[in-house]
Formats: structure tokens, C-alpha cells, sequence
């Protein structure tokens, strides 16, 4: 009996002390957090997926905003023997913060994603009814910042195989 209590009180005094079975984190808590200041945070959920992984390949990003124009790619570049991976976004509507349901149409509404050798495109065939739902939270033109979260599904060129991009979220300066 004493060798029971002595084992419950070992257990006792680890928990008290914060010793415990590091758990791992789920693929959104490995995105980084939604913010509104200009962190120069991206990232996202592709079927499911955390993305980018923040130890692969060199990464970048090019954002342009003017009067309405907003131009965002984020790049992975994986090293000359694997494709780059990017996501895509360009629409002219962006007037104000809110929420924008952008679809394919010209001039220059647009959203993409080449991902594990693949191109998915709004703009093919199989892909004429998607909308990229993108909620910009903060669009600062004098302090130069663009704030928001976003998601899209799209299908390759053949229709074939389907990419998911949830929980999206991106705070940059440019």
C-alpha cells in the first residue's frame, strides 16, 4: 500500500511541476496567428495541411496595392530540383476593408496556386463556378500595410483532382 502512495505522490509532484508528455500541434495551430500589424506573417491550410512549412525553401513574397489593385503572391522555392510552390491572389475590387467574393474575370481577377507539380487556375474550364473568399481586415495606405484571411477550392485544367486552401491569413507590409 505505502509503494501505491508513494507512485501517486511521484506522478503528483511531475504534473505539479509542469513535467508533461509534450503533445503536438495541430496543423492550424502551425499556422501563424491571424494579425493586423504588418507581422509579415503568411500561411494556410491546402487540403488539410499546414503551409508553408517554415523550414523548407526559400521564401518570398511580392504585394502591390493602389486604388483598389491588389497584387499578392507568396513563393516557396524548393532548390532546382523541385518546382516552386506559390499561391496567387489579384483582383481590382479591393476598395476598403470587408469581404470580397472574387471570381475569374477579366481585367484581372484571378487566383491560382501551383502546388506539388500542379497548376490549379481560376481561369480553366473546370473551374468557372469558384470564388476566392477573401476578408480584408485591414488595408493601410499610409502606414503601407495589407491585412486579411482568404480561402478557395480549385480544380486542375482536366477537372481531375481538386486543392482545398482553408483558413488563409496574411499580414504584410508593402
Amino acid at each position: 500500500m505505502k509503494n501505491k502512495y508513494t507512485l501517486l505522490l511521484f506522478f503528483a509532484a511531475f504534473n505539479f511541476l509542469g513535467v508533461q508528455c509534450k503533445e503536438e500541434r495541430t496543423e492550424l495551430e502551425m499556422l501563424p496567428p491571424v494579425t493586423i500589424y504588418g507581422a509579415g506573417t503568411f500561411g494556410c491550410l491546402i487540403n488539410g495541411r499546414a503551409w508553408p512549412v517554415y523550414e523548407k525553401g526559400n521564401q518570398n513574397y511580392f504585394l502591390f496595392y493602389h486604388s483598389g489593385r491588389l497584387d499578392l503572391t507568396y513563393t516557396v522555392d524548393n532548390g532546382p530540383s523541385v518546382m516552386f510552390e506559390n499561391i496567387v491572389i489579384s483582383t481590382n475590387k479591393v476598395n476598403k476593408p470587408g469581404v470580397y467574393w472574387i471570381k475569374y474575370e477579366l481585367p484581372g481577377n484571378f487566383f491560382n496556386i501551383t502546388y506539388g507539380d500542379e497548376l490549379f487556375i481560376s481561369d480553366s474550364k473546370s473551374n468557372e463556378n469558384s470564388f476566392l473568399y477573401l476578408n480584408i481586415s485591414r488595408l493601410d495606405s499610409v502606414n503601407r500595410i495589407v491585412s486579411g484571411t482568404f480561402s478557395f477550392s480549385l480544380y486542375n485544367y482536366w477537372g481531375t483532382k481538386r486543392i482545398s486552401v482553408e483558413e488563409g491569413r496574411f499580414d504584410l507590409p508593402y
